[in-house]
């Protein structure tokens, strides 16, 4: 997350997801989800469904 001094407003870009092995995993997609800098708590909402998503699927057993 950066801040625009001139401007005054907060620019987000999402990290890059890279698998090499050509699929995702809940592993890497965990991974991906805690890669989020947000010190000021405005992707909360977001972060935390994906987290709680990622949560159900442990639970089902998902794989």
């Amino acid at each position: 997350m950066q801040w625009d001094r001139r401007g005054d407003f907060l620019t987000f870009s999402p990290p890059a997801v890279v698998n090499s092995q050509g699929g995702e995993s809940k592993r890497s997609l965990l991974s991906t989800a805690f890669r989020v800098f947000d010190p000021v708590g405005c992707l909360t909402p977001f972060t935390v469904r994906a987290k709680m998503f990622l949560q159900t699927q442990w639970q089902r057993g998902t794989t």
